[in-house]
């Protein structure tokens, strides 16, 4: 019964302090703000202090969750990676009516 309880612990999920919460919703911010704005001004017309302005953090913050505006696309990179596989892996279909579900998400 005790090694029961330890392969539960083992496997649940470490509780997310409040710091960490914030943390990802400032980097949350930053980077919604940024996408927005490559949206609407195109990305070489957007500056760090743009997006900083909108997301409404210091400089310094922004250079805390990211090391410049570019790794932003990185991270659109992973997290569209990261739909896609998911969107595939969920999908119930032939071959050909899987990869036109995913070039219709692309």
């Amino acid at each position: 019964m005790a090694e029961y309880i330890q392969n539960i612990h083992a496997v649940a999920p470490a509780q997310v302090s409040r710091r960490e919460r914030k943390k990802g919703r400032t980097r949350a911010d930053i980077y919604n703000a940024a996408m927005n704005l490559f949206l609407r001004r195109g990305f070489d017309s957007v500056t760090i202090e743009d997006i900083c302005d909108s997301a409404d953090v210091a400089r310094a913050t922004f250079f805390l969750h990211f090391p410049a505006k570019e790794a932003i696309l990185i991270e659109y990179g992973e997290r569209a990676n990261d739909e896609l596989g998911a969107a595939i892996g969920e999908f119930r279909g032939s071959a050909t009516a899987t990869i036109r579900m995913a070039l219709k998400l692309l």
